[in-house]
């Protein structure tokens, strides 16, 4: 059987979350011996330097066309079809988190079968007619938690399939036994609003005016937007509370906290299943949730360390019980959680099943 070929398609690798979960499954697919392609609208990003020295081969070409006008849409899909057509992947598979179905047309002139992962819970609105023309389009669509079929996708059900993110649980795994001897909530994320950065701090400092000792707040991400920036001058003064900024070895950080909260809110547009939950329960961190699409799945079987989305009395009520948990109480709950990702969410867990979904989809043994 000759080597099959994928080509995946990303806006960039600027921004975080994608670009890495799209380049760790890539590497894991060549080394099971597939030949790899990947195309970006440009080349800016620390990441594309590592996807070059391994000899994944880069393509920058500005692929997306607006829908409008129509004569404009067709022609620039059918240009960019026949570069999909010298690349001669047999299929194509998008990591773009819009709603942009121009891709899908090129695939479609180019004969190519094209597949997406839907990222987030967006699908109403100015943008439904995309997501339909997108889905339709689409060979196969890679749902990231049970909630996208019940609320939006299920007139596709027969084209989707479920294989979440994974998490290296080679790299995210506990090594120190020594933690820090001060109690340490931790939250990781983009910072963006959707992350409810907001409602944590609301919750933190409820818990700090009953219980103002023994504990601290860390925030890892991106600190330098208006909605960050405005939050560190409201809080500047509260010593238990640090920013840290945005890090690469955020498994350093989360291995010496004891408690990572991810309270994400359910407006806007919604994610759909939040990696840096994932990262912290591999690391056998207590992980706290909002009751929210993808969090649902992920602390399935955990609902008490779940709480109600855009509810600070809520969340501190959860996170004063994991502070008042034994050692040994939140080591046990720790073993169960990274069991969990181990089974349904590990990196090993996504390769293998995209590997059998691009067998089925190009009928190949």
């Amino acid at each position: 059987m000759e080597k099959i070929t994928i080509l995946f398609t990303i806006p960039n690798f600027e921004t975080a979350g994608s670009g890495h979960a799209l380049f760790q499954l890539a590497l894991g697919l060549k080394n099971k011996g597939y030949n790899i392609h990947i195309m970006a609208k440009h080349d800016r990003g620390s990441l594309v330097k590592r996807i070059l020295n391994e000899k994944i081969q880069f393509h920058v070409v500005p692929y997306e066309s607006k829908a409008r006008p129509l004569l404009k849409l067709f022609f620039y899909s059918f240009k960019i079809s026949r570069i999909f057509k010298e690349i001669k992947p047999d299929i194509i598979y998008s990591y773009h988190y819009s709603s942009d179905y121009s891709e899908a047309m090129a695939s479609f002139f180019a004969g190519i079968p094209w597949l997406y992962i839907k990222k987030n819970m967006s699908w109403y609105g100015p943008s439904q007619r995309s997501w339909y023309i997108r889905s339709f389009l689409a060979k196969k669509i890679n749902v990231q938690n049970s909630e996208m079929e019940s609320e939006f996708l299920f007139r596709f059900s027969k084209k989707l399939i479920h294989i979440p993110i994974g998490v290296n649980t080679d790299i995210f795994k506990p090594t120190n036994k020594n933690k820090n001897n001060q109690f340490t909530f931790i939250h990781v994320s983009t910072l963006l609003p959707i992350k409810g950065v907001h409602i944590l701090l609301k919750a933190y400092m409820k818990l700090l005016s009953n219980f103002p000792n023994g504990h601290r707040l860390v925030i890892l991400g991106p600190d330098k937007t208006e909605y960050i920036k405005n939050l560190k001058i409201k809080y500047s003064s509260i010593n238990k509370i640090s920013f840290i900024g945005k890090r690469k070895d955020v498994h350093k950080y989360l291995d010496n906290a004891h408690c990572f909260v991810q309270s994400s809110l359910n407006e806007g547009r919604r994610e759909g299943a939040p990696i840096a939950l994932q990262e912290a329960m591999a690391m056998e961190l207590i992980s706290i949730g909002s009751k929210v699409a993808g969090i649902n799945d992920q602390l399935k079987d955990f609902d008490y360390l779940r709480y109600n989305s855009e509810n600070p009395f809520e969340l501190k009520e959860v996170m004063l019980r994991v502070l008042n948990m034994t050692t040994s109480e939140r080591a046990k709950i720790g073993k169960k959680l990274r069991l969990k990702i181990i089974n349904e969410y590990s990196l090993l867990n996504e390769t293998d099943k995209t590997v059998n979904m691009l067998k089925t989809i190009l009928k190949v043994k």
